[in-house]
């Protein structure tokens, strides 16, 4: 079954209504060990090592990544765990004096209303699933990744010239779309 979700999640992704966003400016401190991160922190990944984000929600496990030796190990607010490439950093963070710093960059997201949950793969090949709630953020033409509506609402700004309706979508689903796992 979860084929037959992966195959119609991207056209359900690609259907919300995006807008811009902005990443708030988050600064996070460095740790020298994994075992040592705390909400706000980051640390380099020493080798290979298998991440899995969880969720502060009844909806699960967010995503899980593998960390390559020079990766970047980001824990967020709520104490989730993400791997981004150190070369990913150079494009979305300043890095001064052993702290990370979110660049102001803005993005494309969507708040996802349908009443169903659909699974499909993040830009990193592994399965995500969406929740209704949550917000889908774009990222190039065809990649998306969920991020979970607290979280979201606490790290994103949207633009003042949005409404605030900024990220909803009317999209409508029909039966065909509706799949459970």
């Amino acid at each position: 079954m979860n084929s037959r979700m992966n195959k119609h999640a991207p056209r359900v992704l690609a259907e919300l209504k995006f807008n811009d966003v902005v990443k708030k400016s988050l600064k996070y401190s460095f740790v020298e060990e994994r075992t040592d991160l705390r909400p706000m922190t980051f640390t380099i990944a020493k080798r290979k090592t298998k991440i899995t984000t969880k969720l502060m929600s009844e909806s699960g496990n967010e995503t899980t990544n593998v960390a390559m030796a020079g990766d970047i190990i980001i824990c967020g607010k709520y104490n989730e765990q993400y791997v981004v490439t150190f070369t990913r950093i150079l494009t979305m963070y300043d890095i001064v004096d052993a702290h990370l710093t979110v660049r102001h960059v803005t993005r494309q997201a969507a708040l996802y209303t349908s009443n169903t949950a659909h699974t499909f793969t993040a830009p990193w090949g592994e399965s995500m699933t969406v929740h209704p709630g949550d917000y889908i953020v774009k990222e190039g033409e065809d990649g998306f990744y969920r991020v979970e509506k607290n979280t979201f609402e606490e790290t994103y700004d949207v633009p003042d010239h949005h409404s605030s309706n900024h990220c909803r979508s009317n999209v409508k689903h029909s039966k065909r779309h509706h799949h459970t796992g």
